[in-house]
């Protein structure tokens, strides 16, 4: 009895001690007026952000409204995304800002690229002018495009609250 006690209780931390090294974390998008969208992307009008460490991946869930051309009568119907990326690194700066980078590179197999940058700066220390906001997000996304024989790349700058 004392032997299954203790194993249960070695369990116990075990978990607890799991949850607390490998958390995860999310935040919501801030109001788009500051966001830079890619005008080919879509305009974003809601979304979330998530830092899983313990499966160490990048989420970036949206809901967008495809862009319609000049003189084209299109459906404004909003559509969602959700992109969850493999981290490839973490950095910590010296202010205590964290930088986290996924990205899934299968331009030799599908011709697409995408790669997800978080940046906290909830932790910072440091003294900036002007004041840095609680989390910037980047999402990239390129591929070869064979009419234009080149590389394209949309791009989006995002900011969400703190984690």
């Amino acid at each position: 009895m004392k032997m299954m006690l203790t194993l249960l209780i070695t369990l116990i931390t075990i978990n607890t001690h799991a949850l607390t090294i490998a958390p995860i974390f999310s935040a919501e998008l801030v109001q788009p007026e500051y966001w830079e969208v890619d005008q080919d992307l879509g305009s974003i009008y809601y979304g979330n952000i998530e830092v899983d460490l313990f499966n160490q991946t990048l989420g970036l869930n949206y809901e967008y409204q495809m862009p319609c051309g000049e003189g084209m009568a299109c459906i404004q119907a909003l559509s969602q995304r959700s992109v969850t990326l493999p981290i490839i690194s973490q950095e910590t700066e010296p202010c205590g800002s964290i930088t986290y980078k996924a990205e899934r590179n299968e331009m030799p197999s599908d011709g697409s690229r995408e790669v997800l940058e978080i940046t906290s700066f909830s932790h910072n220390i440091c003294m900036h002018l002007p004041v840095l906001k609680e989390t910037e997000v980047t999402y990239t996304i390129e591929w070869y495009s064979w009419v234009e024989g080149k590389i394209v790349s949309l791009k989006a700058k995002l900011l969400a609250d703190q984690f």
